[in-house]
């Protein structure tokens, strides 16, 4: 079983380094020649994020699954998915055609960071939640609230606004560590349909997008 846990382990970090090698090695080059041309604030405000994820992940630990499964995310749905078809220059194990594209090695990366998450169990709507930073925090969040908010129900704004709600009533143990309580304990719960003007169901329909989350640690 030992052998089987070191190749899982090994495979998840072999993807995470080659997505964020290739963005910090030709991401730019590519993004300019693809978007160099076009202007305006909101393709400057789309480098700029490009240009932070990238920044942070070439930063990070990526042996960790929270790190992995949200470097993933970030090229499967955030703002390294315009590169999402872009084939890899080496070969890769597991995978059938020669060169995958980036977005073949995130799915992949995707569901092999997910196989060892545990984050602990429920006690009296609440979960102590231990981490490093905000990535590691929303990973680790979007695990505890998968049932609620999975890519079948909310999605990442679900996720978001959980957490930002469980933060602003929890107990922190200090920084690092934070109580995430249940969506019973915080009083949510799926919206009525055809209610369009409830938060979740806004959320639930796209309609509403939930970007950050206030009170989780910057480090």
């Amino acid at each position: 079983m030992g052998h089987l846990d070191a190749r899982h382990d090994n495979e998840a970090a072999l993807y995470a380094r080659t997505i964020v090698n290739w963005h910090a090695g030709m991401g730019m080059e590519e993004w300019q020649r693809r978007f160099g041309q076009e202007l305006g604030r909101h393709q400057d405000e789309r480098l700029s994020r490009y240009r932070h994820a990238v920044e942070r992940f070439h930063n990070s630990d990526i042996s960790d699954p929270a790190v992995q499964h949200a470097i993933a995310r970030e090229q499967i749905a955030g703002s390294m998915e315009w590169a999402f078809g872009v084939t890899v220059p080496e070969q890769l194990p597991g995978f059938n055609r020669t060169r995958p594209c980036l977005g073949d090695v995130a799915r992949k990366l995707e569901q092999l960071a997910a196989l060892p998450a545990k984050v602990g169990h429920w006690s009296a709507g609440r979960i102590v939640v231990k981490y490093s930073g905000h990535e590691e925090l929303f990973a680790k969040a979007r695990q505890v609230y998968a049932r609620d908010t999975g890519a079948d129900a909310q999605g990442a704004g679900g996720t978001s606004f959980l957490l930002s709600c469980s933060l602003e009533r929890s107990d922190c143990d200090g920084d690092g560590e934070v109580h995430l309580l249940s969506p019973e304990i915080l009083g949510v719960s799926p919206a009525p349909l055809g209610r369009q003007s409830d938060l979740l169901e806004q959320v639930r329909c796209g309609d509403l997008e939930i970007l950050d989350v206030t009170g989780s640690s910057s480090s």
